[in-house]
């Protein structure tokens, strides 16, 4: 019994928004002399009918509320229409009179917009009918379109209020589909919790397919859905005739077409007598009054409690606020608060006083770029910089930079400097931290000259041997003897690593693996070059280099810059002799070492066949003994656990050709033996060829 009442009063407030809209002043205005022009021109207008019913139906002829409007405009001016049955989408035809208009030249319903009033000429809104939600009976209380966050909701394809509803509420899931049936049909076979559309069309559809499980759940923001005819741009004269035409139509015509297709959609099945209407009437009335009611009572529960939990929300935003500004105030580092659009600081901690040396009233009384010095390490000006970092920051990208800054004291620090946009209410805020970074700056500096100096030495003992054999050794004996004195665990590593370097590429050379690399030059070379891979730690700081315990990632990316470091000393040598063989393995070992097969290593992130073949080899040679190693962070592991690391990374971390190549080898032996050293390899100094005896036994 509810449900047929409710399909009643669905009945007669479907049938009320059939009313079309009030016409305009036209008052059966006389035509222009173009409008006279246009129909004098004996134009045939193609007319798009899609099923949207009551206003336009293709079967089983052509009909519908539109339908009716427009026949009444041609008939009264004397234009002729075609009608074309068309089952596609509606963006396709929208797109078709705006473009070829290869199909049509009118589409019956259409909704405006501005950017749409740029392309199409369009007529007087002339149909209205309100948006609703609609959803099945069985559906969790819907109050609004808010209500469905995170739902499904149904919408045709092309259709403006689908936009609408992706532009006004992000969270609602959008499921197009080509026309209202199968929006509703959506709904009603759970693929969309809900569906948005005209109350005339759905309720029309709802009740000619018998989808009793529907309900108008909930009325929308967007109010009422007015309707006009699109016609093709170049033609606006044919807008104007219709207006006109619309317009000069008088009530009882108006009357006539909603009776029509008021009737046609509700007519009942049977007939009744004068009393049941009646009743069937005043029921209405007694049930609207009591919905109604009923209605208001529900939204003054919602209205309180929506107040409740606003004054909640108040408060814990307050508290929030009273935490965050405490977390700042008691912050280490200088943390200041500006507007980017003023110019100017809002709010700033203690931190930021001590490290500007000035009060806080001061910094409030102006931007942050007053304590900047007129040279910055960007080398860019200083409005410039602060310009692009403000624009950035906005956008949501937290940005990292250096400044530098005068100090209370007259004097300059250099601070990085953490800039990130700040939610807060409408405010446009950014927040920057201020972190004094000078001592370590010139801690690299000290690290930076110590670098040149070996650089310079190396050079200077690469001058004084030329390019000999002997030159070539001592600049690789004092820089493997500079990484041994700088990290002193691995001086038996290098060794080792040396002759398992060695033996792989021997092991390759015999089976002709990449032969236009691995010669007998190549592996002459080779393990020399290979002492030489970890000579890049010179350039970390002692306390991470020596550090027992695990590395912070900001100190595991410092201590990865020994690949780029050593690359960089062992190039510089090269170019002071290009005609080194060794110097140029150790080059490309020193840099490319930690880069892994699959890509995923560094400090170039190359893969494959892209890292140099002595880095792929120095690489499984490296891990292997450093596993089977003592090391003061570390037990040293079983071979077997070794050999199983190295096998389960194969063709990730390392190459399988060289893989394959150290099985072979462990295969083969059991104990690598060190090459005796010679006197061809001695440079005549006693202390470095001591030291060196075994080091360069290969």
């Amino acid at each position: 019994m509810r449900k047929q009442i409710f399909l009643t009063l669905l009945a007669l407030l479907s049938f009320l928004s059939f009313q079309p809209q009030k016409a305009n002043s036209y008052q059966a205005a006389e035509l222009t002399t173009a409008e006279r022009a246009w129909i004098a021109g004996d134009h045939t207008v193609r007319v798009r009918v899609a099923n949207y019913p009551p206003y336009q139906l293709t079967k089983p002829v052509p009909s519908g509320i539109a339908i009716d409007y427009l026949s009444a405009a041609a008939k009264r001016y004397g234009f002729k229409i075609e009608l074309v049955s068309d089952e596609g989408d509606f963006a396709s035809a929208v797109e078709d009179v705006r473009t070829s208009r290869q199909r049509f030249d009118l589409l019956l319903t259409f909704s405006r917009t501005p950017e749409r009033e740029k392309q199409f000429a369009i007529t007087v809104d002339y149909l209205t009918a309100p948006w609703v939600v609609y959803a099945r009976r069985d559906s969790p209380y819907i109050t609004g379109l808010e209500s469905l966050d995170g739902k499904t909701v149904a919408a045709e394809k092309g259709y403006v209020i689908g936009n609408k509803i992706k532009a006004d509420y992000p969270a609602i899931r959008i499921l197009e589909v080509p026309n209202s049936a199968d929006a509703l049909h959506a709904v009603v076979t759970g693929q969309a919790d809900a569906y948005v559309g005209n109350l005339a069309n759905a309720s029309y559809l709802a009740k000619a397919n018998r989808l009793d499980n529907l309900v108008v759940t909930a009325p929308t923001r967007y109010g009422i859905n007015t309707q006009a005819m699109a016609i093709r741009n170049d033609w606006p004269e044919l807008a104007g005739v219709i207006n006109k035409g619309i317009a000069a139509m008088t009530l009882e015509e108006r009357n006539a077409i909603s009776y029509k297709w008021g009737s046609v959609e509700f007519k009942p099945r049977v007939d009744y007598t004068l009393a049941w209407e009646i009743v069937v009437v005043s029921s209405l009335v007694l049930l609207a009054f009591v919905y109604w009611n009923r209605k208001l009572a529900r939204e003054i529960v919602l209205r309180k409690e929506a107040e409740r939990i606003s004054l909640m929300t108040q408060r814990v935003v307050e508290e929030s606020e009273a935490v965050f500004r405490l977390l700042i105030e008691r912050a280490p580092e200088a943390i200041i608060l500006y507007n980017p659009d003023l110019g100017l600081i809002v709010s700033a901690n203690k931190a930021a006083e001590c490290l500007f040396g000035c009060s806080r009233e001061i910094l409030l009384q102006g931007g942050p770029e007053r304590f900047y010095t007129p040279q910055q390490p960007d080398g860019r000006s200083i409005a410039i910089s602060r310009a692009d970092n403000d624009r950035r920051a906005m956008t949501s990208e937290e940005i990292t930079f250096e400044r530098t800054i005068f100090d209370g004291a007259g004097g300059e620090r250099i601070c990085e400097v953490r800039l990130v946009r700040l939610p807060y209410q409408d405010k446009r805020l950014l927040r920057a931290s201020y972190i004094d970074i000078t001592e370590r700056k010139k801690a690299e500096e000290e690290r930076l000259k110590n670098v040149v100096f070996l650089q310079k030495e190396i050079a200077e003992r690469i001058e004084a041997e030329r390019i000999s054999l002997k030159a070539q050794r001592v600049a690789l004996i004092a820089l493997a003897d500079l990484a041994e004195h700088r990290d002193t665990d691995t001086g038996d590593h290098v060794l080792r690593v040396a002759r398992m370097t060695h033996e792989i590429a021997r092991t390759l050379l015999n089976k002709g693996v990449e032969p236009e690399v691995c010669d007998e030059n190549f592996l002459q070379h080779l393990g020399q070059a290979s002492i030489l891979h970890d000579v890049g730690k010179v350039t970390i700081p002692d306390s991470i280099l020596f550090k027992p315990g695990k590395l912070s990632n900001e100190e595991r990316r410092i201590m990865e810059t020994h690949a780029f470091g050593g690359g960089t000393i062992l190039n510089k040598a090269t170019r002071m002799l290009p005609d080194s063989a060794g110097f140029k393995l150790a080059r490309d070992i020193a840099h490319y070492h930690h880069e892994n097969w699959d890509g995923s290593g560094y400090p170039d992130g190359l893969q494959g066949r892209e890292i140099p073949l002595p880095a792929r080899i120095v690489s499984v040679a490296d891990v292997f003994d450093a596993l089977i190693s003592t090391r003061p962070y570390k037990k040293p592991w079983t071979q077997e656990a070794a050999k199983e690391f190295v096998r389960e990374n194969n063709g990730k971390k390392f190459d399988p050709v060289v893989v394959e190549a150290l099985f072979d080898i462990l295969e083969m032996r059991e104990h690598a033996e060190i090459i005796e050293w010679n006197d061809d390899i001695a440079i005549g100094h006693p202390v470095i060829d001591h030291d060196h005896r075994i080091l360069l036994g290969l």
